[in-house]
């Protein structure tokens, strides 16, 4: 083999070796990406009020007197005779009735000629409740966002460094050698 094929191949071997060192020391891989996760947190809260009213009537007390007249149509042998009729038909009417706090009476006395109404009515009570809810909704929202932090362990640091050094050892070698090979003292030899 002649020296200038010596030569070109070292020179040439030396390039690939620099390219294949270069390539294994520069990463081309993506940096990881940052990840967001959401959560949704529900929270319903109910609340009920209760409103009672009561309404109130009181009682109620209430009388008529009434004062009825003696029948008068001129004939004094119809006059007996109906008034009879008609004091009979009243005296008829005399009632009392009681329940609870209510009462009424209808009374009329024949010989004052009065009519007596009175009524009693006991107190009332109406109670109405009213039960009011209130719903609240609340919704909340958390967002985690993530942001990836590269970690180098020291391990592989120190390994680094290491192929630094033995790359650049390498080189040294190498063109030591070139330099040997392409030396004006083996050219002239």
């Amino acid at each position: 083999m002649s020296t200038e094929l010596k030569k070109a191949l070292v020179w040439w071997f030396g390039a690939l070796l620099m390219i294949a060192a270069l390539t294994t020391m520069v990463r081309c891989a993506k940096p990881p990406m940052a990840s967001t996760a959401t959560s949704i947190d529900k929270a319903v809260l109910e609340s009920h009020d209760r409103v009672k009213e009561t309404d109130r009537n009181k009682e109620i007390l209430d009388s008529l007197k009434m004062y009825i007249a003696k029948i008068q149509t001129g004939r004094p042998d119809c006059d007996s005779v109906c008034q009879v009729a008609v004091d009979r038909l009243l005296e008829q009417l005399n009632v009392q009735k009681m329940s609870g706090d209510n009462s009424y009476s209808l009374l009329y006395d024949k010989y004052t000629r009065l009519l007596t109404f009175a009524a009693k009515v006991g107190e009332t009570k109406n109670e109405k409740e009213v039960i009011e809810t209130l719903k609240t909704v609340t919704t909340t929202i958390y967002q985690t966002r993530t942001i990836p932090v590269k970690y180098v362990p020291d391990f592989w640091k120190y390994s680094a460094y290491l192929g630094w050094a033995a790359a650049v050892y390498l080189l040294y070698r190498i063109y030591n050698k070139v330099r040997s090979i392409w030396s004006p003292k083996n050219i002239i030899t």
